[in-house]
């Protein structure tokens, strides 16, 4: 009786574990145990490395931001249906996106709410910050948010759906050119 038991907590107990690693294979993206052991080892390419872009910097009166990256999206945040916090573009327009980051990897907050807490009617208005597209359109800042998960702030710009190659004025710095 005792090694009937024995053998069913055994059986009970494999089938725990296989259950388990199967979860965790699915999660992690494989489908089974063996693929582990299946995919090839591929050799790196040195055409797989892509080429570092220069850094696009921002200098401010709170410190020097960098843009990380530029999104064009048809809402804000990118790919949001509806909620609160999700507010879409009108008819006609898009909303260009600069996620923007500090170059020492320090707290983000620091920076946003010393450069917008007071400064931010003034970016917002005719003589502060705006981007322009290729075919002369103007987009005005229209929204800032802090991303606090990863510790970047996004600058959410208007522009119309034909604005391309867009180019970013902020006092106190030349024109930036934002490739999009």
């Amino acid at each position: 009786m005792q090694r009937s038991i024995t053998r069913t907590t055994l059986l009970f107990a494999a089938i725990f574990t296989l259950t388990i690693l199967s979860l965790a294979c699915n999660v992690c993206g494989l489908t089974n145990l063996t693929e582990i052991d299946s995919a090839p080892a591929r050799p790196s390419d040195p055409t797989d490395t892509p080429t570092p872009q220069p850094q696009l910097e921002l200098k401010t009166s709170a410190g020097t931001l960098i843009i990380a990256k530029v999104e064009l999206a048809d809402s804000f945040p990118p790919g949001c249906s509806s909620g609160p916090t999700c507010s879409h573009a009108k008819e006609g327009y898009q909303v260009l996106i600069l996620w923007l980051e500090r170059p020492d990897g320090g707290d983000i907050r620091e920076i946003s709410d010393e450069l917008f807490g007071e400064t931010l009617p003034y970016l917002t208005s005719d003589s502060g910050a705006y981007v322009t597209a290729s075919d002369g359109s103007k987009g005005r800042l229209g929204i800032t948010h802090i991303d606090d998960d990863n510790n970047r702030f996004a600058l959410v710009f208007g522009a119309t759906d034909s604005g391309r190659d867009f180019t970013l004025t902020w006092p106190g710095n030349p024109p930036i050119d934002l490739g999009k």
